[in-house]
């Protein structure tokens, strides 16, 4: 890992289930960073040992997923986008991008890269580095 760019992170219990390999993520809520997983988490219920190396993608422990902090990354959202490097927002309790800024709720997670019309497209999204 590099830097604190690419870590195994925690995983917020309330995600674990539905979140995947290549999602976004605010880790930390509202004041914590920005991230889009590179492995898929490890369940929290994952009791197996690691006897001959990594048993899960990573070896990250149980809850824990491998994450990165940089770079552009393609999403698929349901909203317009009409400018190049408009704002993009992330619910934290939900980890699905928005283009409605609600500070608290919905902080910054990057700027888009291209434009796209709705409804449901890709968006290619450059990671806010906090």
């Amino acid at each position: 890992m590099s830097e604190g760019i690419n870590l195994s992170a925690l995983v917020p219990a309330d995600l674990l289930a539905t979140i995947k390999k290549g999602d976004p993520v605010r880790l930390g809520g509202a004041t914590g960073f920005n991230a889009v997983l590179t492995t898929d988490p490890r369940p929290a219920t994952d009791t197996s040992t690691d006897t001959v190396g990594p048993v899960f993608a990573g070896g990250n422990p149980a809850g824990y997923a491998s994450i990165t902090r940089e770079g552009i990354h393609p999403f698929t959202v349901d909203f317009a986008v009409t400018d190049m490097y408009a704002p993009i927002y992330i619910v934290t309790a939900t980890g699905v991008l928005s283009d409605t800024d609600n500070t608290a709720a919905n902080p910054q997670f990057g700027w888009a890269m291209n434009t796209k019309a709705a409804p449901s497209g890709e968006l290619l999204v450059l990671i806010k580095s906090n």
